[in-house]
């Protein structure tokens, strides 16, 4: 009787359903919406348990196969745990209660190539007309893997009990899995935790697949692939029958196992990927072993988020890797996890927010140095130009004018840390030692003071540094940097030979030294330093950098390119990198994409370097009948307030208002007042005597440099001096001050440029005068005037 009533049901339900041919296998899932109430106070997520009525029909024929409606009972499941057919888990989610929706659900996302006889026969659409009766939602079920981050977690105390209570059904499960089948699980994982723990990854590649074939979900197993052809009771309603279904006897074995084992062995593979750099395998296996979150502790899921998020940045997915952190609350930050964000956000530009997750992070552990020296970096920048630092986390609101003066500064939080620290009671030190934090302060104040231009204080602290830790590396470099910013080239260049003395294999700071030599122009020893530094490793963009900073100094300026864009490849957030490809493309008269690159590196760091090409790129395009003066005069000002304690700042500002003959006056006591500032800087002295040159006091320029190459005797500023001279048509003193540029640096690409040039001159074959005159300003793309007189105050 209940199979003629099946038959009568199908021959009226083949009436009502329209007969249609199967989709492809492997045609996507259709969803049609039937019937959604107005009001939707809660929807439908992987990890809820749902109460559906249900009618399932074929779409070939139109025939009813089964019904939770005609046996007046719901049926009940949770989403997402594999209990029913993938197109039930894909279909059902963000559904609200009382929502009616038709699913059509092609072969490979019900039952596949051998169906389920006698109802369902091979490659079947399944057509199922559905309602969401009720939800019920348990939090501590719910995969964060699957879920918005952040999901409310059990309590410490109930996460341990039942975590405590899986694992003990867990060494009983472990112990009847080794007994009924042919291996042992859980020697298996122990053997894959110490493979991956001491990087033997062939053999925990090997043993990672096995465990994780055992590890995979129902949901992730070919129905048609493990399904018996047995016959269903009349009386079982039929989606019910996935879950009671037998696999084959090494799927059964592995459902013994206990979720916990599960979970740890899909971390342990995770890790492997994480090692062998496969990424995006890596989240997804990290993502698996989070599933049921009622197995997995606090610490466990930090981790796995942490992780998580460290991939997401190797495949420069910066935004998702910042969601998976926030997504834990700060109060369970871990010190990593706080690293990191104020890392990301740096990147990102939000440098409130690294602020704030800097400063997280040293509360937890003061010996954190990343995290203080960041935070001088912050507090340098807040210091310059608050209005700017503010970028766009909207610290500080739009239009509120910050004046650049001499004054001192106010003291930051980070400057007192580790003086207030040391005089804290012991319980409050977090560890810190009393000794220590003296050592660490004078750390504080030497980043502190060198990233605000204090050369001298600087070097003085990590000279005193450097008698408590004598020939330590950090020291050596940054003193070494400094040098270079100062302009002391042979300090520079003898302080880095003791850096490389300490240790020879060192790659960090190697492409600061090799700047160095190129521009002391010490063609030998550059040479040398390359052939060293590739010898260490062929694949460090500080290798590729040196090299391109080689071919620079030889004039080989394609090859220099070519290089700068390897070392770019290697070190995608290498600002050096994108700063000497700037300057290339600036010696290969490009300044529209050195401009490119100057912001690019600008962007990665905020420095003084980057904003003078960008700048001097608008120089250039001003030169060629491209007027960018506004954007120009705009950088400059954010120049002078960014770094007000530097004479380059002003030797921008001064250098964008000579482009105008209405703002010469003004660009002449910009100049004036970097020449005060430091009157050894010869930028400054060459921008003065590129003044001279567009007023027409060609002696002038020349007697100012004749007196720099007194007090200074280097190829550039001979160069200069000869070039004035070829202005000014005296060409014998052209000439021979461009042989004694040559004699300085035989391989020196200006002078030998300039003397091909005068050569022509000489024999009437450049019709042209070598002048340096620039296009007049169309006035109406003219700043107002007065505005810059604002910087020039003392």
């Amino acid at each position: 009787m209940k199979w003629t009533a099946f038959l009568v049901a199908a021959v009226m339900a083949a009436v009502q359903v329209q007969a249609k041919d199967d989709l492809p296998p492997n045609a996507q899932l259709r969803i049609g919406v039937k019937f959604r109430p107005e009001e939707c106070t809660m929807k439908s997520q992987l990890g809820d348990t749902l109460s559906m009525h249900y009618t399932g029909t074929l779409r070939k024929d139109g025939s009813k196969f089964d019904s939770s409606v005609d046996r007046n009972q719901p049926f009940e499941f949770p989403l997402g745990a594999g209990r029913v057919i993938k197109g039930w888990d894909r279909g059902l989610v963000d559904m609200c209660i009382g929502e009616k929706r038709r699913l059509t659900i092609p072969s490979d996302l019900a039952y596949g190539d051998r169906g389920s006889p006698p109802k369902i026969p091979a490659k079947a659409t399944l057509v199922f007309d559905v309602e969401l009766l009720d939800i019920k939602r348990n939090s501590d079920e719910l995969p964060i893997g699957y879920l918005k981050l952040g999901t409310h977690r059990p309590s410490k105390k109930r996460r341990a009990i039942e975590l405590l209570s899986s694992r003990n059904d867990a060494a009983t499960a472990n112990t009847s899995i080794r007994q009924s089948s042919g291996y042992d699980a859980e020697m298996m994982q122990q053997q894959l935790e110490l493979f991956v723990r001491n990087g033997d990854l062939d053999s925990a590649q090997i043993l990672g697949e096995l465990l994780v074939s055992l590890a995979v979900f129902p949901s992730d197993i070919e129905p048609h692939s493990n399904r018996k052809e047995t016959e269903t009771g009349p009386d079982e309603h039929f989606l019910s029958r996935r879950r009671e279904e037998d696999f084959e006897a090494g799927s059964s074995d592995a459902r013994k196992l206990s979720p916990a084992f599960h979970a740890k062995t899909l971390r342990l593979f995770a890790d492997l990927m994480l090692v062998k750099r496969e990424f995006k395998r890596a989240i997804r296996y990290y993502h698996h072993s989070c599933r049921d979150a009622s197995v997995v502790t606090n610490e466990e899921e930090l981790d796995v988020k942490l992780k998580v998020a460290r991939c997401y940045v190797h495949l420069e997915c910066i935004h998702e890797a910042i969601e998976v952190l926030k997504s834990t609350p700060t109060e369970e930050r871990s010190l990593s996890i706080n690293l990191l964000l104020g890392k990301l956000y740096v990147n990102e530009g939000l440098q409130n927010k690294a602020e704030e997750s800097y400063t997280a992070a040293l509360r937890q552990n003061p010996y954190a140095l990343e995290a203080a020296l960041a935070l001088t970096e912050l507090a340098a920048a807040k210091d310059a130009s608050p209005d700017a630092f503010a970028g766009s986390d909207g610290a500080t609101k739009a239009g509120e004018s910050v004046k650049s003066t001499d004054s001192a500064v106010k003291k930051h939080d980070i400057e007192r840390f580790y003086s207030e620290a040391a005089k804290a009671p012991t319980d409050v030190k977090k560890g810190l030692s009393q000794m220590d934090a003296t050592w660490i302060q004078t750390l504080v104040v030497a980043h502190m003071d060198a990233e605000r231009g204090n050369y001298r204080a600087a070097v003085d602290s990590f000279n005193a540094l450097d008698r408590v830790f004598p020939k330590n590396l950090h020291c050596l470099l940054r003193k070494g940097a400094l040098e270079i910013d100062q302009e002391l080239l042979h300090q520079a260049h003898v302080t880095f030979k003791r850096a490389r003395q300490v240790d020879e294999l060192n790659l960090s700071f190697m492409d600061h030294y090799a700047d160095c030599l190129r521009k002391g122009n010490s063609r030998t020893n550059l040479n040398d330093l390359v052939q060293e530094l590739f010898k260490i490793n062929t694949t460090c963009a500080e290798s590729w950098l040196a090299a391109a900073y080689y071919n620079d100094v030889k004039g080989d300026y394609e090859t220099a390119l070519q290089f700068s864009e390897r070392a770019i490849a290697e070190r995608h957030r290498h600002a050096p990198a994108h700063l000497l490809r700037g300057e290339v493309l600036l010696r290969m008269h490009r300044p529209q994409p050195a401009l490119k690159a100057f912001w690019t590196a600008c962007r990665l760091t905020r420095s003084l370097e980057a904003y003078t090409g960008i700048i001097t790129s608008y120089c250039d395009l001003f030169a060629i009948g491209v007027n960018r003066y506004k954007e120009a005069f705009a950088t400059a000002k954010s120049v002078v307030k960014l770094f007000p304690h530097k004479a380059q700042s002003f030797v921008l500002l001064g250098s964008v208002l000579a482009l105008s003959p209405e703002h010469r006056e003004q660009a002449r006591q910009a100049l004036q007042k970097a020449l005060s500032m430091e009157p050894r800087k010869l930028s400054t002295n060459f921008a003065l005597a590129d003044l001279l040159v567009e007023e027409g006091d060609l002696r002038g320029a020349i007697d100012r440099l004749q007196t720099l190459g007194e007090r200074h005797p280097r190829e550039e500023v001979f160069t200069k001096l000869a070039y004035v001279y070829s202005m000014d048509k005296q060409f014998a003193e052209a000439l021979k001050y461009f042989h004694q540029a040559l004699r300085l640096n035989p391989g020196a690409t200006e002078a030998l440029q300039g003397l091909d040039r005068l050569e022509k001159l000489m024999r009437g074959e450049d019709p042209d005068e070598l002048t340096n005159s620039l296009e007049q300003m169309d006035p109406e793309e003219q700043e107002e005037s007065m505005e810059a007189s604002e910087y020039m105050s003392p």
